[in-house]
């Protein structure tokens, strides 16, 4: 593509004003739809990947939603939102990793460009480059995608996504099995998954997309006793501005990282006895009062509290006691790799190393598991550079 087309476009967003983002609406389907047609044919055509796993290996790639890493005590919160993956970590089966960004504040461009192979800090295009998923079909895995937000709604954001990761051509080359329907809370969607019961004993690759702690927070949890576990009391900031019902916000946003954490209790508990390895990450974060009397994702203006809130984000990988074992050095790797830099747009080159994937789009360079990893350069919405106003 000409290059001047997504990037121009999603800037007309980000300013938020009528005009643009009535501009965005329009052109982007049409734009993207360009890039789209590009990937696919380059992603059909591409038979350059095999593996070395023969192991039964199964890789889970969780991918939430507008997670505030901030707001889990595996990242220094107050509150104890996430107790399960505290105690795997505990236990020494959770790695959490400490600076690892997304490259957008929404989650239509962050997932064009995470489940392509692109880097988009050596200006590569998403459309330009083959869709992770298909290699791993191509090469032996069982591939399931199991998408909570599959739904082709009129939003722009929605099915400029979805009429990407879900294209019939695409999806046949690339997943043994789909989700038939989207779920109201993560858990039912996660149990669907299990329920067809499919073999542990063959190397497979499990996507689970889910609703995480999407706006509006209070919708994306179960409202149980269990569940209903903060309360606007349980908020103990002091920032002037902050409301009664401000408070209830934060508690409810707090209560949906609770149920994500139980959701992720449900996924390792069901591959604690396998040789499994899962890798856990937010599309992007969010704001919910936490340094300024905003919610949601403004941008305006970028600082470094904008960074901290919407851009990093909560990056963990959990391994089993099988694949601890039978993978010794490379749980090592991982265990090297916590402190350093990463955008989110390169997870592909650990998935292949994990997945023992053999082609051509592997880059060592873009490895955060190997010796020979080296950060690209970290761009923030096509025009920031995170190492100039990142938080860190």
């Amino acid at each position: 593509m000409d290059g001047w087309g997504e990037k121009y476009l999603l800037g007309m967003a980000m300013s938020q004003d009528l005009y643009s983002n009535f501009m965005y609406s329009t052109y982007m389907p049409t734009v993207a739809g360009k890039q789209m047609r590009e990937s696919i044919n380059i992603s059909l055509s591409d038979n350059s990947c095999k593996t070395e796993a023969n192991d039964s290996l199964n890789i889970v790639l969780v991918i939430g939603e507008s997670y505030i890493k901030a707001h889990s005590p595996l990242y220094g919160y107050y509150l104890n939102t996430t107790p399960i993956m505290k105690e795997e970590r505990q236990k020494g089966d959770l790695f959490v990793f400490n600076n690892i960004n997304t490259p957008y504040n929404t989650t239509s461009p962050t997932l064009r460009n995470f489940f392509s192979c692109n880097c988009m800090g050596l200006e590569e295009d998403w459309g330009d480059n083959v869709f992770m998923p298909i290699l791993f079909k191509r090469s032996g895995y069982d591939v399931y995608f199991w998408d909570n937000q599959n739904i082709q709604q009129a939003n722009t954001w929605d099915f400029t996504l979805n009429s990407y990761l879900h294209n019939d051509k695409l999806a046949s080359a690339s997943y043994t099995a789909e989700n038939a329907q989207p779920y109201q809370y993560d858990g039912d969607l996660i149990n669907d998954f299990f329920e067809k019961r499919y073999s542990l004993n063959k190397n497979t690759l499990s996507i689970i997309h889910l609703w995480g702690q999407h706006v509006n927070a209070e919708l994306r949890y179960p409202h149980t006793a269990k569940f209903n576990h903060f309360t606007a009391d349980s908020v103990k900031v002091k920032h002037q501005w902050l409301t009664k019902e401000m408070r209830k916000k934060i508690a409810h946003y707090d209560n949906a990282t609770y149920y994500n954490d139980a959701c992720m209790g449900k996924i390792l508990k069901h591959y604690r006895n396998a040789n499994a390895v899962i890798v856990y990450l937010s599309d992007h974060g969010e704001e919910i009062y936490d340094w300024r009397p905003s919610m949601g994702r403004k941008i305006d203006p970028m600082g470094k509290n904008v960074v901290k809130y919407q851009f990093d984000i909560p990056f963990v990988v959990w391994c089993s006691d099988k694949y601890k074992a039978k993978h010794p050095e490379i749980v090592k790797a991982i265990r090297a790799a916590v402190n350093k830099p990463m955008s989110s747009d390169i997870t592909c080159n650990m998935l292949f190393h994990l997945a023992g994937l053999k082609t051509k789009n592997y880059r060592q360079s873009l490895d955060i598991l190997s010796n020979d990893y080296k950060c690209p350069k970290r761009i923030l919405n096509d025009k920031y550079d995170y190492n100039k106003i990142g938080h860190k």
